[in-house]
């Protein structure tokens, strides 16, 4: 967030470290459970007989950790944006869909 073509003052490179700090805990969590659903998710449907009921329920628990982890991902985003300028966030925002494009797929950020 040390980007100098942003532009930041001093204030928002401190309000921005504060709110990625706030937010760092909550975005492993919710990463994390998405990421233990999905392999959930693929060790049900990889089982010979895997009852509907079963994957019913583990779908929903992957859809509901995929929905958390976007839903913490952007109430990040709202934070930061509220300390950027508009041209700072349009500029930001450019920059992070570059860096998530050349991210293998497994490993991409929620989209916000």
């Amino acid at each position: 967030m040390d980007d100098p073509q942003l532009g930041l003052t001093q204030a928002q490179k401190q309000h921005i470290h504060q709110i990625v700090r706030s937010y760092r805990s909550r975005l492993l969590d919710a990463r994390n459970n998405a990421t233990k659903a999905e392999l959930d998710l693929q060790d049900v449907l990889n089982e010979q007989d895997a009852s509907p009921q079963a994957i019913q329920g583990v779908i929903q628990r992957a859809s509901e950790a995929r929905a958390g982890a976007s839903r913490v991902f952007l109430e990040m985003s709202f934070q930061l944006r509220s300390v950027l300028t508009l041209d700072q966030w349009r500029q930001l925002v450019r920059r992070w869909d570059e860096v998530q494009r050349k991210r293998p797929p497994d490993t991409q950020v929620p989209p916000d």
